[in-house]
């Protein structure tokens, strides 16, 4: 199947069809949507290719060396312990040091796709892929494009995140029953593999 998606350059009509699980967190009432996490199941076959892609593209991307997240050999203790650093030394020289926490809540399901494609491609490129731009109704969010476009990530790569979301579909099914199917315009998806490298891309460009 992966062969074929790459001849053709065009996902299965059942890679964009998803269901979606809410899974209760630990706080708050189960009967309140926002204290549900959505879980999206996805497709093996689709799994794998996004895990090539994903592969190809952490390849090219430079990440900040501030930047725990996501990132191999590196972790939540080591940003802990960069900042425990830091107000040793600010404390030894007698000097004030400010550290803000922010927490992103929902952070996943609200990246803006307007903002992920550019920063992958740097700003020397051609803004437009002729085969996306033939097809803009198929195509959620250019702004994503715009965010690929700034780690110089190639126009070929950026084309299949850009065909990978395009025209997403899910239904939520819960214990009261299955939801009819809509349309998903926002946000990466849970459990998608490439996700964690494109909030990586956004928060990038934006710090």
């Amino acid at each position: 199947m992966e062969v074929q998606v790459v001849a053709e350059k065009k996902v299965p009509e059942c890679w964009r069809q998803n269901t979606t699980i809410p899974i209760c967190k630990k706080k708050g009432s189960q009967a309140d949507c926002s204290s549900c996490r959505p879980i999206r199941l996805l497709r093996h076959s689709m799994k794998i290719f996004e895990r090539i892609v994903d592969g190809r593209i952490r390849d090219i991307v430079q990440f900040s060396s501030n930047q725990c997240g996501f990132v191999a050999d590196c972790g939540t203790v080591d940003a802990i312990h960069v900042a425990r650093l830091l107000i040793e030394k600010h404390r030894e020289k007698q000097k004030s040091v400010h550290i803000a926490f922010l927490d992103l809540e929902k952070a996943f399901d609200r990246v803006p796709r307007e903002v992920i494609y550019s920063k992958l491609a740097g700003p020397e490129k051609i803004f437009v892929i002729s085969r996306v731009a033939s097809y803009p109704e198929h195509y959620n969010g250019w702004g994503l494009y715009y965010a690929l476009r700034q780690h110089g990530i190639p126009e070929e790569l950026i084309e299949w995140v850009l065909i990978l979301y395009s025209c997403p579909k899910s239904r939520v099914q819960a214990a009261a029953g299955t939801s009819m199917e809509f349309p998903i315009s926002v946000g990466v998806h849970q459990r998608f593999a490439l996700s964690p490298l494109l909030f990586v891309v956004v928060i990038g460009s934006i710090t």
